[in-house]
């Protein structure tokens, strides 16, 4: 009698197309594993929408629900991580994660280190830097710790890569070299990109060319 009524009751309900619905959640499954996982709202749309589609009775609203409650957490996912993602491209492409005062210190430098040690962009330690590199800064930089920073290239050896602050911060910038010239958080650049980058609360001193970001562009 059961089996009778449920067959009945089928036969009554217009059944949802899950056509959709299940490229859907397959697809959600593939965004970022590690971490949709720990993103709830993720998380529970995809077990929702895994009873959805298991359901033989789903009518198509909803079908519907559950598809619109994936495109929504999905948006917000991707927004999440997008930032992220664009880290992991850029240093796919060659760009050295730059996150500490001691990273940015030795951007002058060539001898092979690890950048952005303590983060999960940490490189391997025969990372080469140097002037005419690609950066992309990866957390706010606090510079306290130096007294008197050294310029980032000058006149006859500028800087010629490209630093992308990425929208976060370099703070506490000090330069006093009163009787120097070519005085910034890069001293002098030729054909260089800067980005993105935030200075708060610097204190620059020179003789000529001198700024905040750049001393002789």
């Amino acid at each position: 009698a059961t089996t009778k009524l449920s067959t009945e009751i089928s036969k009554l309900v217009k059944k949802g197309d899950k056509t959709v619905l299940i490229a859907k959640i397959n697809a959600a499954q593939l965004l970022v594993p590690s971490e949709y996982m720990t993103f709830t709202g993720m998380t529970t749309a995809i077990n929702e929408a895994v009873v959805v589609k298991n359901n033989s009775l789903a009518t198509q609203p909803e079908v519907n629900a559950a598809v619109s409650k994936l495109d929504s957490e999905t948006a917000k996912l991707v927004k999440l991580t997008a930032a992220e993602q664009q880290i992991k491209a850029l240093i796919t492409s060659g760009y050295i994660p730059v996150a500490t005062a001691d990273d940015l210190n030795q951007l002058r430098g060539t001898t092979p280190r690890v950048y952005a040690a303590g983060t999960k962009w940490a490189t391997a330690a025969t990372t080469v830097g140097g002037l005419n590199k690609n950066y992309i800064q990866v957390a706010n930089i606090d510079l306290a710790s130096i007294a008197n920073f050294e310029p980032i290239g000058n006149n006859s050896i500028p800087f010629r890569g490209t630093f992308n602050g990425n929208g976060f911060t370099i703070s506490n910038l000090r330069i006093n070299n009163g009787t120097e010239d070519y005085i910034g958080l890069f001293g002098g650049t030729s054909y260089a990109t800067l980005t993105n980058i935030g200075l708060v609360n610097i204190n620059v001193k020179g003789q000529f060319y001198v700024g905040g970001l750049v001393g002789s562009n």
